[in-house]
């Protein structure tokens, strides 16, 4: 993204750690949508995430904003078939 980009990015998600955030910029990507992230300092240097401390946004452009959060909360409620296949005779 360029930096005349950057000041029209909006948060669609927010993550609790590096692992979930990078899920979330695959996703995304994925489905051609290109994400960034933001994080406070307490991800970066203390690598902890309490009480919002070391949170991490995805930000995406604002324009492709409200199909990243349709996205992401579709993917939210989908139902998860991993265990399907174990338990299915």
């Amino acid at each position: 993204m360029s930096h005349e980009a950057n000041s029209k990015l909006v948060v669609v998600r927010e993550c609790w750690g590096e692992q979930e955030a990078g899920i979330v910029i695959s996703f995304l990507a994925a489905r051609g949508i290109e994400a960034v992230t933001s994080s406070t300092a307490g991800s970066d240097v203390l690598g902890i995430t309490i009480d919002g401390l070391g949170k991490i946004q995805i930000l995406v452009e604002k324009d492709k904003a409200e199909e990243a959060k349709e996205l992401l909360d579709d993917q939210a409620e989908a139902p998860d078939t991993t265990d399907q296949a174990e338990t299915t005779p």
